[in-house]
């Protein structure tokens, strides 16, 4: 049982850490667009 337990709580935490990397790299193509859009003004 324990052995169970620890497997999803190792792959809750892998897709907790890919989640946070992918709204990471999103937030940043989200601020590199408008930094863009600012100087081609």
């Amino acid at each position: 049982m324990y052995t169970y337990v620890e497997e999803n709580l190792e792959l809750a935490a892998e897709a907790l850490i890919a989640t946070a990397r992918e709204y990471e790299a999103s937030d940043t193509a989200a601020s590199d667009g408008i930094r863009q859009a600012g100087r081609a003004v």
